[in-house]
């Protein structure tokens, strides 16, 4: 009956009432319809998160953002899950504070390694050295196989000139590359160390780094 032209079948139900207004099956009809509607505004809801999710998965983070703060306005509260993405998606427009300030709500609600090391990834994007050598060091010492924070706690090595430390972590990555990109991204990381080491002049290392990579 609906078709999702509800505005066509409120015309049809409204006359029907007129008709017959006691008519259980008019009744019937009316929560009937009540019920597709709801669920339809539901579903145009929901993919406005979905598109979300496609805009961002095309790099057009600001478009996204857009579209997932419409998303929230038509929300009484977001999920855990959705704060998630909707913190993503803030931090791939480079507004660092503010997604740190959502992953800092999150873990204060409920602890999460994945979320922690969102968060200390924005302390690195923010330039936040120190904090983020501080929040990596710890999840590393709570999760010391986890290559995914080991890797970023390399990168803040580097930038807070911790380079000794930087190059055991990367060699050590470079070993365990599973496949080629993953080798090559280790690899372009080392590069980058060894110009740090360069301009610490040690020059030896320097040298011994780009002449391997």
């Amino acid at each position: 009956m609906w078709k999702n032209d509800f505005e066509e079948s409120r015309k049809y139900l409204d006359k029907a009432k007129e008709l017959s207004p006691l008519n259980p099956d008019v009744e019937s009809a009316e929560s009937n319809y009540a019920l597709h509607l709801a669920a339809f505004e539901e579903e145009k809801v929901f993919k406005l998160r979905a598109e979300a999710d496609s805009l961002s998965g095309e790099g057009k983070f600001d478009e996204a953002l857009a579209k997932y703060d419409e998303f929230k306005s038509k929300r009484t509260a977001l999920s855990r899950e959705e704060m998630i993405e909707y913190a993503s998606i803030i931090s791939c427009t480079k507004d660092y504070k503010r997604a740190i300030g959502i992953y800092t709500k999150l873990l204060n609600e409920q602890f999460d390694p994945i979320v922690a090391l969102d968060r200390a990834k924005n302390y690195y994007l923010d330039q936040d050295s120190t904090r983020a050598v501080e929040e990596l060091e710890g999840l590393n010492k709570s999760y010391p196989d986890d290559d995914d924070v080991r890797e970023v706690l390399a990168d803040a090595y580097v930038m807070t000139n911790k380079l000794s430390e930087a190059e055991n972590i990367y060699r050590d990555l470079e070993k365990k590359a599973t496949n080629e990109k993953s080798k090559h991204d280790i690899q372009q990381k080392m590069i980058y160390l060894g110009e740090r080491y360069g301009k610490n002049k040690n020059y030896e290392k320097a040298i011994l780094f780009i002449m391997k990579c």
